[in-house]
């Protein structure tokens, strides 16, 4: 498990660290703080050399889905954003260190550079044998030992030097609809794991109606299914209710990445706060089982309580509030579950 991270010059946050990491992690903080940014620092961190996928697949978290790639002098690459203040004169890094005093570090830096592409890589039918490219250097430091990766984004596509080794697992689940297509994979994982059971259980605690899960065709395409009492057919996952769909999105990701870690943005969007107690124990328990962190963001007070009242019999709790300080760096601040109980006792806001 990690025991901090560090986050240099990545996106909005210059200098901060995260220190204490528990079982379960809230984020908090004012917007624009960098709270879904410390999420997105962990997961290309666990990507290790895949730092550039990751770094496209943050900017299409955000809802860029369809960005086109500069390749003119001086345009702006997919990743620049990652780097603080769009400065890519200096380098992104984020270290971990692990409960074993382990350290990895991956470093970003990125030159604009023109490489000549491999032959295998040209489109078929084109007579050019260079293409413009766009360069990142990544370097992945574990332990004492380090190696560095040169990854090119090209007009065909992304290509690393040398080939990636396979990345730490580690999932970031947004504020949206989830992949049902992915949900129904990990759910037949899940089943064959004999984890079934567990999931229904958490589902039944958000929705007592909720008595069986399925896996069904739906439009051409496996869909998870619910059977709820009253309902004499099954329903469909994307009909039975938002805060559900994210219980079990969450509680799924947790399962596909064990012994990894699972980031959780806006953790208690749709589920109303009077089950959240219910949903971090169950959210814990799966983690418990399958050796995974989670680390989640929320600007809710509600959110808070709900996870201190159901992490009360586990010291599996941490809050980590994201501040400005007067110069307008961020910086962290600490709660463990005695300090989070007692400022929401003295009425203190932790959002």
């Amino acid at each position: 498990m990690y025991q901090s991270v560090e986050i240099h010059h990545f996106r909005g946050l210059e200098n901060v660290k995260i220190d204490g990491l528990a079982w379960v992690n809230l984020i908090t903080g004012p917007n624009n703080v960098g709270k879904t940014s410390v999420l997105e620092a962990i997961l290309i961190q666990a990507g290790g050399a895949s730092a550039v996928m990751l770094a496209s697949t943050t900017e299409a978290l955000r809802g860029a889905q369809a960005l086109r790639l500069d390749f003119r002098e001086g345009g702006v690459a997919i990743w620049d954003s990652d780097f603080f203040n769009f400065d890519t004169s200096f380098p992104v890094v984020i270290k971990v260190t692990m409960d074993d005093g382990e350290v990895r570090q991956v470093s970003l830096r990125t030159p604009l550079s023109t490489t000549e592409i491999q032959p295998h890589l040209i489109p078929t039918g084109t007579s050019v044998s260079t293409m413009p490219s766009r360069s990142l250097d990544v370097e992945v430091s574990v332990g004492n030992h380090s190696t560095t990766y040169h990854q090119f984004v090209e007009p065909n596509g992304f290509r690393i030097d040398p080939p990636a080794d396979k990345p730490l697992p580690a999932a970031l689940q947004t504020s949206g609809p989830p992949n049902h297509q992915a949900l129904a994979d990990f759910f037949s994982t899940a089943v064959r794991r004999g984890l079934k059971a567990q999931l229904t259980d958490a589902l039944n605690a958000l929705d007592t109606r909720i008595y069986d899960l399925e896996l069904l065709q739906y439009g051409g395409y496996s869909m998870i299914h619910a059977h709820i009492h009253g309902v004499s057919v099954p329903i469909p996952l994307h009909l039975v209710g938002e805060g559900t769909q994210r219980l079990l999105n969450a509680l799924l990701n947790i399962s596909a990445n064990a012994g990894g870690v699972v980031c959780i943005d806006e953790i208690d969007g749709g589920i109303h706060y009077s089950a959240l107690p219910e949903v971090f124990k169950e959210i814990y328990e799966m983690a418990k089982v399958n050796d995974v962190q989670v680390v989640a963001t929320t600007h809710s007070q509600n959110c808070v309580a709900g996870a201190l009242e159901g992490l009360k019999d586990f010291d599996a709790l941490r809050l980590f509030r994201l501040a400005r300080n007067d110069s307008g760096s961020v910086e962290s601040f600490v709660y463990d579950q005695d300090a989070i109980e007692g400022a929401l006792s003295l009425g203190l806001d932790l959002r």
